[in-house]
């Protein structure tokens, strides 16, 4: 089974095994660049992974986006721009002759290439182009994954303390560690950060009627983790491994303790922030879905009824 750190390493790997495609590159970085690379300079970098659940035993399938940024400068806009669209065209016959990536996806393709309008410099210009590169995989949920027999009734504030709490169980755990984590709060991360740190929030809620005297809420839940961000593998990875681990924790236990009928993660989205008081960090979101019971209090039935004779 692939993560999305896996697939990054063997995409750089692959195409530095067929640099002959791309002979003008000269920096290729999994992350961020640095400051000053030397151009052309490519990275790679995560943009979402999305989960679909239309297997049986545990298998499901994941969609990956990532983006790859290619920058080259020259003394001339067409100069630029023209190496670009060279390493844009070379990177795009590497993805097409190697769409398993040695079988750790079933497919890939490049879904778009875009050319941005160049920033002209003093002394020379800038050219940048990116590629929408997706890797289809299946993965297995953890075979430790259980289900709480016991469901009982969960406010929105009572599940996000149930969530919290199992990660706080799980916090050395042998498989999913997360003690990599200095900070961990709900709602906020509060007035000093020491980093990572990771926030727990509620998205939003769809409340329906499916039962007589129950409410079935569907609630978003939103884990956020940030990690700082240098232009070293490291940074990216600590915050991919601290993701993926959440992510299998998550999954041990779909109604999360009893706190809900049931829970899928939908998606996970990585961003790269720039804040005046933190710095430049990596934030990566996961989107869980969770469907919770509400009861109907006794005044809360009446007043349906009275509506209804009406």
């Amino acid at each position: 089974m692939a993560t999305t750190k896996d697939l990054i390493i063997q995409i750089h790997r692959t195409f530095l095994d067929h640099r002959d495609k791309i002979p003008l590159l000269k920096t290729f970085k999994k992350g961020v660049l640095p400051p000053l690379p030397v151009f052309p300079a490519m990275a790679i970098l995560p943009k979402r992974d999305d989960f679909s659940y239309v297997y049986s035993g545990g298998k499901y399938r994941v969609q990956r986006e990532f983006e790859i940024q290619i920058i080259a400068k020259s003394l001339k806009k067409r100069d630029a721009r023209d190496q670009v669209q060279t390493l844009m065209d070379g990177c795009i016959r590497i993805i097409r002759d190697n769409p398993s990536f040695n079988d750790l996806c079933y497919d890939t393709y490049a879904e778009s290439q875009d050319l941005e309008d160049p920033i002209e410099r003093t002394d020379s210009v800038l050219s940048i182009g990116t590629i929408k590169m997706l890797c289809f995989s299946f993965e297995n949920k953890p075979t430790r994954a259980v289900r709480s027999v016991s469901l009982y009734e969960s406010s929105s504030t009572h599940l996000l303390s149930q969530i919290y709490d199992l990660f706080i169980n799980n916090k050395n755990d042998v498989d999913y560690p997360m003690s990599g984590l200095k900070n961990f709060k709900v709602q906020t991360l509060g007035p000093t950060v020491s980093f990572p740190a990771a926030i727990l929030s509620e998205l939003i809620g769809d409340r329906v009627r499916s039962m007589s005297g129950i409410d079935i809420v569907s609630r978003e839940i939103r884990l956020e983790i940030f990690t700082k961000m240098l232009d070293k593998d490291f940074s990216l990875f600590s915050n991919l491994d601290l993701c993926e681990n959440a992510k299998r924790i998550i999954q041990l236990d779909s109604t999360l303790g009893g706190a809900v009928q049931d829970s899928e993660i939908d998606n996970i989205s990585y961003y790269r922030l720039q804040d005046d008081a933190l710095g430049l960090l990596y934030n990566s979101i996961i989107t869980t879905v969770c469907q919770t019971r509400e009861y109907l209090r006794d005044e809360e039935i009446m007043d349906e009824k009275d509506q209804k004779s009406w």
